[in-house]
């Protein structure tokens, strides 16, 4: 959504509280669940469901490097200040001009996850979830 952003607050409004609300619900749910089938080993569970998100940056980014540039071409805009190089593409170039395309696959492979992902958030019934955090309680 944060690249349809007419305006810089749009896309702040976009990209902080949509995609919070995202990553809050696909951090919170999977581990809630894996928790009420797992209950004895919940820092497991956890620790393995929070290792997906990295993973699946990882992989994210090579699948960006692959479609962005296929031909491994290098940048042609090259900035030196002092000891630091900074590199870019030219703003017309193939590359540059196919990152909203690659945020739309971004979009529909997250979105197919989810729709995929959806039927398998099943909270078992017989394991009774704690409401409140026990440590808070004795404070």
């Amino acid at each position: 959504m944060s690249q349809y952003a007419k305006t810089f607050t749009m896309f702040v409004l976009y990209y902080s509280i949509l995609g919070g609300f995202g990553m809050g619900i696909g951090y919170f749910l999977p581990i809630l669940c894996g928790w009420s089938y797992f209950p004895k080993i919940r820092p497991i569970v956890a620790g393995a469901i929070l290792c997906w998100f990295p993973l699946m940056a990882m992989g994210y980014a090579r699948y960006a490097s692959m479609t962005l540039n296929p031909l491994n071409e290098k940048p042609t805009i090259i900035i030196t200040e002092g000891n630091f190089v900074q590199k870019f593409y030219d703003p017309k170039s193939t590359q540059v001009l196919a990152i909203p395309e690659l945020l739309r696959h971004f979009a529909m492979a997250s979105l197919t996850l989810c729709i995929i992902g959806i039927p398998f958030i099943v909270i078992n019934k017989e394991v009774e979830i704690p409401k409140r955090n026990k440590v808070l309680d004795e404070i």
